[in-house]
This record gives C-alpha cells, sequence and structure tokens, in this order.
C-alpha cells in the first residue's frame, strides 16, 4: 500500500478515504428503482453542473488564450456549444448508468447476494480510494517528465 502514498500522505489519505466512502454510499443508493421524476432530477442535475463546469473550463482557456474581454455572440457560439454538448452527454451517461444500476442489482441478487447495494457500495469505494491514490501518485509528477522529457519517467 505504501507505494500508492504521496509525500503529503496524511492530509491526501484522509480525503482519499473520505471521498472513497462518500462514492461507496452515494453508489449504495438504488437509484434505478427511484421514480422517474427522481432520475430525471439527478440526470438533470448532473447536465446541468457538467455545462456550468464546462462554459467555465472555456472561459479559463479563452482567458489564457489573450481573448478580448467581451466576446462577440458568434464567438460565444462555440463555448456554448460545448458547454451543450457536455451536458447533452452528461444526460446520456447518466440515464445509462441508471439501467446498469438496475441490471447490476438484479444480477447480484439472481446470484444469490443478500444484500447487493451494500457489495455495490463497498466495491464503489474501494475502486475510488485505489484510483484516487494510483491518480495522486501518477498525477503530481511535471509534464515534461510524464511525456519521457527532461528525465527518466521513474523518478
Amino acid at each position: 500500500m505504501s507505494e500508492f502514498l504521496t509525500p503529503e500522505a496524511p492530509r491526501d489519505l484522509r480525503a482519499s478515504l473520505a471521498f472513497s466512502v462518500l462514492a461507496g454510499a452515494v453508489s449504495a443508493v438504488p437509484i434505478g428503482r427511484a421514480s422517474r421524476r427522481t432520475r430525471r432530477l439527478v440526470a438533470g442535475l448532473a447536465a446541468g453542473g457538467t455545462a456550468l463546469a464546462a462554459a467555465v473550463a472555456v472561459r479559463d482557456l479563452l482567458q489564457e488564450a489573450d481573448a478580448p474581454p467581451r466576446l462577440s455572440p458568434r464567438e460565444l457560439a462555440a463555448p456554448a456549444a460545448t458547454a451543450g454538448a457536455a451536458a447533452a452527454v452528461a444526460a446520456g451517461v447518466m440515464a445509462s448508468s441508471f439501467a446498469v444500476d438496475r441490471r447490476m442489482e438484479a444480477a447480484l441478487v439472481k446470484r444469490g447476494v443478500t444484500r447487493p447495494r451494500l457489495l455495490i457500495g463497498v466495491a464503489a469505494a474501494v475502486m475510488s480510494f485505489l484510483a484516487d491514490r494510483v491518480d495522486g501518485r501518477f498525477g503530481d509528477r511535471p509534464a515534461a517528465r510524464r511525456d519521457g522529457v527532461g528525465g527518466s519517467a521513474t523518478e
């Protein structure tokens, strides 16, 4: 396990554990069995959040590229289209995940698992923790080293 710990391990480890517990708790909720209205609300919130994040990211890229402070409607079309496309993808992914959730739970019940939501939650927490630890280990290296420029990738 120590190979997954970063130099700021105690703080990073606590954050990883907290996020993993949250991911597990959210995954244990049987959203696939929720009412259609609730599923639409969740998908809408995901789409709205994604659109907002995409719009902010595009705005930041434009600011870094020294774009003029006020953009014309034509210049705003691309960021708006990007945000809209990201929102549509997020809504589609959420709708698909609801179907996968129902099927996964049904398959576990069919195989005799007495608490399938608990198993799904624990699996999500473990996968979230491992992904966060691996990302923390490899994600903080300078870009030049990740690309193999300026030193060995194992440094």
